[in-house]
């Protein structure tokens, strides 16, 4: 709790337990199926010929920053169970004084990008096992706590109609309450007509659609270094991470919904853009805005309502550390913003999200922290009063 509110927090992730796709995955890909191995430094995911390196940054809350590695080097075994363990979860949820988590993958997104990236090709009916050992996972571990664990599920990357069919699945599934694509449905570069059906699966089905850091993003997990513990420890440099907490991917993709006319068409979706803060909306939308008037007639740009006002009718963003963007929240609407810790990853303040918050919304009226600490997050997800 914060000034008597409710906190829920929009942004936290999940780190996949080691055993994960072994135990999920039907019994035929019992050999391929993804599975944690010991280096000679730290642990690995390996599947096919496809290997992932476990790193602490995915989970060193309540580390100091001096402490961090690119490289865990004993593995899971160095990593708090929270991760992976949904009462340890809870537990430190209580010590951070954080109500709810909104949950995330961590290593799922780079798994599916090497599938998707093979030489080889994607192995669908792998691929769809992959993606579908995942949701039912996460719903056994948003079941452990409902009203405290909220999922969002994962959508594969072989078509439109896998999409969708797994988007219906994972609605039916216990405490799956969102998506997360980790590309256009269709798998096309850039939106097309073949997401629409898609799209209109979102509104009927009254799920959010999160697009997280971006399209085809690992963030500051670059897949070619993750495959390499050494190169990985060496190459991750400070402009590579930067990317997640600048927007630098969300930007066209968000140009994409708004000025490409999905919000127009399909009025009733609710987007959510994660981990990449919300001081840059005021001046995106005020450009856009600006942009949209000077060349809506010869690019035949014909929408109803300023970008600006789709925006505040069907967006929201997340911010961990954002005071600018806090000190400029009436240019884009307290009602869009939403708070978040990044737990256990290295965004997180853990244990003392409490002092986090309080340091950017303590001269904030209640209406608004009411809303950032929790009321939008609820609103997005249909979490009730």
């Amino acid at each position: 709790m914060y000034r008597g509110f409710a906190v829920v927090d929009a942004d936290t992730h999940v780190n996949e337990p080691a055993d994960l796709w072994q135990r999920y995955m039907p019994e035929r890909y019992a050999e391929r199926a993804p599975k944690v191995v010991d280096l000679e430094r730290g642990q690995a995911w390996v599947f096919d010929d496809e290997r992932v390196t476990v790193t602490s940054l995915v989970n060193v809350a309540g580390q100091s920053p001096t402490t961090w590695q690119a490289v865990a080097p004993d593995g899971f075994r160095g990593l708090r169970p929270g991760g992976w363990d949904p009462k340890s979860r809870m537990a430190d949820m209580d010590i951070d004084r954080v109500d709810v988590h909104v949950l995330f993958p961590s290593y799922a997104l780079l798994m599916a990008r090497a599938q998707a990236d093979s030489k080889a090709g994607v192995d669908r009916d792998f691929h769809l096992a992959f993606v579908q050992a995942y949701n039912n996972w996460l719903s056994d571990f948003c079941s452990v706590a409902p009203d405290r664990l909220i999922g969002v599920a994962i959508v594969p990357m072989t078509g439109i109609d896998d999409a969708i069919a797994e988007v219906e699945r994972a609605r039916s599934l216990p405490g799956l309450r969102g998506v997360a694509p980790f590309t256009w449905p269709s798998g096309a570069e850039a939106p097309t007509a073949a997401d629409e059906p898609f799209w209109s699966l979102l509104e009927d089905l009254d799920l959010p659609l999160n697009v997280h850091i971006g399209f085809g993003e690992a963030g500051s997990a670059d897949p070619d270094l993750m495959r390499d513990p050494d190169m990985m420890a060496r190459l991750v440099s400070m402009a590579v991470i930067n990317r997640e907490r600048t927007a630098s991917s969300m930007m066209p993709i968000l140009s994409e919904f708004i000025l490409g006319g999905i919000l127009e068409r399909h009025p009733r979706m609710r987007l959510a853009i994660i981990e990449t803060g919300v001081g840059w909306i005021p001046f995106w939308c005020e450009q856009t805005d600006d942009n949209f008037l000077r060349h809506r007639f010869w690019t035949r740009c014909d929408l109803p309502l300023m970008p600006s006002e789709y925006w505040r009718r069907q967006c929201m963003a997340t911010f961990q550390v954002d005071n600018y963007g806090v000190k400029n929240r009436d240019a884009m609407g307290a009602h869009t913003m939403c708070w978040t810790s990044d737990y256990p990853h290295s965004g997180a303040d853990w244990p003392n999200s409490y002092r986090t918050i309080a340091s950017q919304l303590g001269d904030v009226p209640d209406h608004d922290v009411e809303l950032i600490v929790g009321g939008n997050v609820k609103r997005l997800y249909g979490l009730g009063a």
